[in-house]
């Protein structure tokens, strides 16, 4: 049964398998004039320019999913694409949380707020130590920014505990060779 959603192709890379033109919606040509690389730019992040850095990982998981062995380059391409976009755009929503900084009451914190700027805006002009600019997202700024996907969220903590269980049987595995 189609979706009752139109569908259009990601970035112009593959068609969608329902006819959009016997359907109603708009044709991919008339859809977006723009290309997908402005829409990247519009958002203010560069490109990513390592096409293939996932290939061999997204084809195994396509294939775990039911995918023929070995799909189609396009198919991978296009995978990897939304996949890095999503990452990108995770890990620039994952600022440091305003609990994990100790501004939940702060009034400056509700004045940048008010004025429509995130509440850790409220910390420019303080001492280094106070900071929120990290060059790496810690779990708990993941965490913050998947708050409002709860599905998202519970699979997070839900592979958290199994990643830690991997790596100590691996560490006793080693350990004993």
């Amino acid at each position: 049964m189609p979706p009752t959603t139109p569908m259009r192709g990601y970035s112009g890379v593959r068609t969608t398998p329902y006819d959009a033109e016997a359907r109603g919606y708009e044709t991919q040509a008339d859809a977006a004039p723009t290309s997908y690389r402005a829409d990247i730019a519009a958002r203010g992040r560069r490109p990513f320019h390592q096409p293939g850095l996932f290939y061999k990982d997204l084809r195994l998981l396509m294939y775990a999913y039911g995918d023929v062995p070995n799909p189609q380059p396009d198919s991978i391409s296009v995978l990897e694409e939304m996949t890095v976009d999503f990452l990108t755009d995770l890990c620039l929503r994952a600022e440091p949380s305003v609990y994990t900084l100790g501004l939940t009451t702060s009034q400056q914190a509700a004045a940048a707020i008010e004025s429509g700027e995130p509440p850790s805006s409220s910390l420019r002009g303080h001492p280094p130590a106070i900071q929120t600019h990290r060059q790496r997202a810690k779990l708990d700024d993941i965490k913050h920014a998947l708050r409002h996907d709860r599905k998202k969220l519970g699979r997070l903590e839900q592979l958290l505990p199994a990643a830690s269980a991997v790596s100590k049987t691996l560490r006793r595995v080693q350990a004993h060779s």
